[in-house]
């Protein structure tokens, strides 16, 4: 399992196209890389400010241990 603070953006997980970013592009490319499953179930902002909301709070998990997320909220 790997969580984090990864301020990144990507349509991926929830961010509006507006805000995509290479930081987001270059997750996306390390997970698939490794397999890896996205957790987050829904799109809820981890960061607000007064420019605005995103989702830069993510966690990750291999697909054996999926199962173990089924309820998992960020």
């Amino acid at each position: 399992v790997i969580a984090g603070d990864f301020n990144a953006h990507s349509e991926g997980w929830g961010c509006s196209p507006r805000q995509r970013d290479p930081r987001g592009e270059a997750v996306i490319d390390w997970a698939v890389g490794l397999d890896l499953l996205l957790m987050n179930r829904e799109s809820a902002s981890t960061c607000v400010q007064p420019e605005g909301e995103s989702v830069i709070d993510l966690t990750w998990a291999f697909p054996s241990a999926a199962w173990l997320f089924q309820e998992w909220k960020v």
